[in-house]
């Protein structure tokens, strides 16, 4: 058997004028009666492993993302990302009229459709050329000098989904694999098919890459879920193994909808990756980025045994999605004593249940009723807004005696709440709250949290005041973890005067404005901040930013420096909000996808270090609006254009768009579900 096909190979290559000895071209023996061929195919060329097939004649592999049936592990050939894929097989050629390939035409057009068939499997696609690179055992490649015609395989069955594809090389009676110019090779020997395909052990022969993700929040899920290259090896971390659904968790904290329902399991995403992915429950504590390795601790209870476990998992890429943390700005008291976001419920049941005791004093009842928010940001505005419409129309009917009592205060360091919204919302926010008693403390810096009392400085007054409350609720924005800034230090942030000597190239020192306008645009497409930054400004560039600073012909490094540093100071990072983190997933799964294509076709910008351009275009970000509920069914909205819209009618907006971002159907119908029992029967104030 190996030495038939060791024959059709060899006159294949004869026939190409290449290496005559079949000996420097590699032949896998698998399983005793199985052989496999690993080669390239496509320009640039994309690595594959065909199964050698002496009794069968069509030459196909799996192309672009696959219709039906299951994808192959290896590297994928999207023919569309290919410069030398050329669909030049129609049905009036002979080649379509080989019965053995069931040739027909195809109902759209006129290209020239197949439909093969195994023992194991079927594979179904059209015809087409291409350029095929074999592969020898020291790593050589040798690019054949005339075209395939191969199989563009467009719908796999399961049994044809575990290798590339399939080399042909002829069947019995003497009919050839296809050049492009129809001459036959290789004929007439007497061949045996292999009717079945390779089990196991094929990563052995290909390699894949291994990415590491750190994180099952937006950038990481958006990530897995937008990840459609099965060449790689996909390892993912988290010390949580489930997805939230964070915009909605205001709702979580007053029973508008159950935990559970804003949740999805990370292992119902991965088990639908159609490539090699897996998930560990654990906390990345350290990054090594000298050995690509993460450094990670199990996070399981200590009843189970064994004690904390920890391991280490090697990368090739590492995608760091960890989220952030909530930021306390080491104000003294705040761990200990507030409340974040996601652990609030219990406690405003435990507040209700500990004021209605009858030896609880008048004083100490309306303290433990005082419930204050922290930050006026849209986290804590959202749940202000709940917890007056859980007070107002749940537990006032449950607890009628003590509706008097309680009280709701949202404190702000700065001059308005919702400071990052239209000035209408606002004015509209800050106009209801006063409508609804909650009560808005702007210019309140808090300080220090006891277990009893919250003390701010007023910036008014510049004095220091208490503040009694039963429940503190800190919501005032997140911070960096500390692997990730542990990890920021590692990597360094770019020197700025690289950007200065690629400007300067007669190496003088000094910059005239008119020099830069050669790498000007590169800077702008390579900092995007820098762009929107300019336009708020009302520039047209950064030469005019240039002439705006000084008045000058020509400026130094440390002018430069200076002019650079007013810039950043000035530009304000993307928000930390879930649309922008689905997006950065979302962007860096697409990078994935076209990495073969853009390594060989950069389309970034100009490296400052070193030569050429980098793979891939910055991430930009889209702003696609922002939502602000602020109770009794009312929300106001924030859409590109300056649209602005507020009211019950929003509310629905609302509604319908969380209802679409949600992650899965089966988190949609819960959710849906769960704001259908609230406005039926109310909600729940039960502990459990």
């Amino acid at each position: 058997m190996n030495m038939r096909s060791e024959a059709r190979i060899s006159q294949l290559l004869i026939d190409n004028n290449l290496e005559k000895n079949v000996d420097a071209f590699q032949i896998i023996p698998f399983d005793g009666y199985k052989f496999l061929v690993p080669l390239k195919i496509g320009t640039p060329p994309v690595p594959q492993i065909l199964v050698m097939d002496t009794g069968s004649l069509l030459l196909w592999v799996h192309c672009g993302y696959t219709e039906g049936g299951e994808r192959s592990p290896y590297p994928l050939y999207v023919y569309s990302h290919s410069s030398s894929y050329i669909e030049d097989v129609f049905c009036e050629t002979p080649m379509c009229e080989l019965i053995m390939l069931k040739g027909k035409c195809g109902r759209d057009s006129n290209r020239c459709e197949y439909t093969y068939r195994y023992v194991t499997g079927m594979t179904r696609g059209n015809l087409a050329s291409e350029v095929f690179t074999f592969q020898s055992p020291n790593g050589t490649d040798v690019t054949m000098n005339k075209r395939l015609m191969f199989g563009c395989s467009s719908i796999l069955s399961k049994g044809a989904n575990r290798v590339s594809g399939v080399l042909g090389l002829g069947k019995r009676g003497g009919e050839p694999i296809i050049m492009e110019d129809s001459t036959p090779i290789g004929g007439g020997l007497a061949t045996v098919c292999h009717t079945a395909f390779a089990d196991a052990g094929q990563d052995d022969i290909i390699k894949k890459k291994k990415i590491v993700v750190l994180g099952t929040g937006w950038a990481g899920t958006s990530f897995l879920k937008n990840l459609k290259d099965p060449s790689y090896s996909v390892q993912v971390v988290s010390p949580r193994n489930y997805f939230a659904f964070t915009p909605l968790l205001p709702s979580v904290t007053c029973g508008t909808v159950e935990a559970r329902s804003i949740v999805e399991p990370i292992r119902n995403i991965v088990k639908k990756k159609n490539f090699d992915t897996d998930f560990k429950e654990a906390e990345c504590y350290k990054i090594d980025t000298v050995n690509k390795k993460v450094h990670c601790k199990t996070t399981q209870p200590n009843h189970l045994g064994g004690g904390i476990e920890e391991f280490t998992v090697d990368y090739d890429y590492l995608v760091i999605a960890m989220g952030a943390r909530a930021n306390t700005f080491n104000t003294p008291g705040v761990v200990e004593n507030a409340h974040f976001l996601k652990k609030i419920r219990r406690t405003v049941i435990d507040c209700f249940e500990k004021a209605s005791l009858p030896s609880i004093t008048e004083a100490e009842r309306k303290r433990i009723l005082h419930f204050v928010v922290v930050g006026g940001g849209p986290a804590g505005v959202e749940f202000a807004a709940e917890l007056h419409d859980f007070v107002k129309e749940d537990l006032a009917k449950l607890y009628p005696a003590l509706k008097e009592y309680v009280s709701i205060s949202l404190l702000e360091a700065g001059d308005n709440i919702l400071n990052m919204f239209d000035k209408r919302i606002t004015a509209f926010a800050e106009e209801k709250f006063a409508r609804d008693g909650i009560e808005l403390k702007t210019g309140s810096m808090v300080v220090k949290v006891s277990d009893r009392e919250i003390s701010t400085k007023e910036r008014s007054t510049g004095q220091t005041v208490t503040i009694p409350y039963g429940m503190c609720v800190w919501a005032t924005g997140i911070g960096s973890r500390p692997v990730v800034i542990d990890f920021m230090k590692q990597i360094g942030q770019e020197d700025i005067s690289i950007i200065f000597s690629k400007a300067d190239k007669n190496n003088s020192g000094t910059l005239r404005v008119e020099d830069f306008k050669e790498v000007i645009q590169d800077i702008c497409e390579r900092y995007p901040q820098v762009e929107l930054y300019l336009k708020k400004k009302q520039l047209k560039n950064f030469n005019a930013l240039l002439k705006n600073s000084e008045e000058v012909a020509e400026i130094n490094i440390e002018k430069f420096k200076k002019l650079l540093a007013e810039v950043d100071s000035q530009m304000k990072n993307l928000p930390a909000t879930a649309q922008v983190a689905a997006q950065q997933g979302s962007y860096l799964a697409d990078c994935f996808n076209r990495l073969q294509i853009c390594e060989a076709n950069p389309e970034g910008p100009l490296r400052f270090r070193g030569t050429g351009r980098h793979r891939f275009h910055p991430f930009r970000y889209r702003h696609l609006g922002q939502f602000a509920p602020l109770g009794g069914e009312q929300t106001a909205a924030e859409l590109p254009g300056d649209w602005v819209s507020i009211g019950h009618s929003t509310q629905w907006l609302w509604y319908s768009v969380y209802a679409s971002k949600l992650v899965s159907w089966r988190t949609r119908v819960l959710v849906i579900s769960d704001w259908i029992r609230r406005s039926t029967f109310g909600r729940d104030s039960s502990r459990i």
